[in-house]
């Protein structure tokens, strides 16, 4: 108990002595407060229209990437050599198996909803002669299944993108960008 209460007398008077020095101090605010103020009175806009704008470059950009894979078929497995022949046969180019109508290619959106921003194909999308949607398709090659392998052109394409770091730093340089705005 003698220790506890030396150390509360410590406290006490540590914070008496901290009382009379600041007796002694004079503060002046100097520096321009009027536009401080005004930083922080349009923060929270200044972070919001930074994050949106942040979000629909990488979107775009994702955009591009997965195009651009689509465009090339740069996606593995290719088509195994019996379909491939039968696909040929039928006047397609094996190698061009998922952009060989251009419907996925250019079902390929950017939109935003509210305060986000998407990249992908939209709902109610239909294939030429299929009761299926292209976002259905899309996914069947994505994640394959059954005897279909799977062909995945979206995760690589994020992973190419720079995944949730390059987002971050978008995001961050165009809020960043939105604050030195309101200087």
């Amino acid at each position: 108990m003698a220790a506890f209460e030396s150390h509360r007398s410590i406290t006490r008077n540590i914070g008496n002595a901290a009382n009379d020095a600041l007796g002694q101090v004079q503060f002046e605010m100097f520096g321009d407060w009027a536009a401080a103020r005004g930083i922080f009175k349009n923060l929270d806009y200044a972070i919001k229209i930074g994050s949106m704008k942040g979000q629909l470059a990488a979107s775009k950009q994702l955009q591009k990437i997965v195009k651009r894979r689509l465009r090339n078929s740069e996606f593995s497995p290719g088509l195994s050599g019996s379909y491939a022949s039968r696909k040929a046969a039928d006047g397609y180019d094996s190698d061009k198996i998922l952009y060989r109508t251009g419907t996925y290619y250019r079902s390929i959106h950017v939109w935003r909803k509210g305060n986000r921003s998407y990249v992908g194909v939209k709902s109610r999308t239909y294939a030429p002669g299929s009761k299926r949607t292209v976002g259905q398709i899309a996914l069947m090659h994505e994640v394959g299944g059954g005897r279909l392998p799977a062909r995945p052109l979206w995760a690589p394409s994020w992973k190419e993108f720079g995944g949730r770091r390059k987002l971050r730093t978008l995001m961050i340089w165009h809020i960043k960008r939105e604050i030195s705005k309101m200087r």
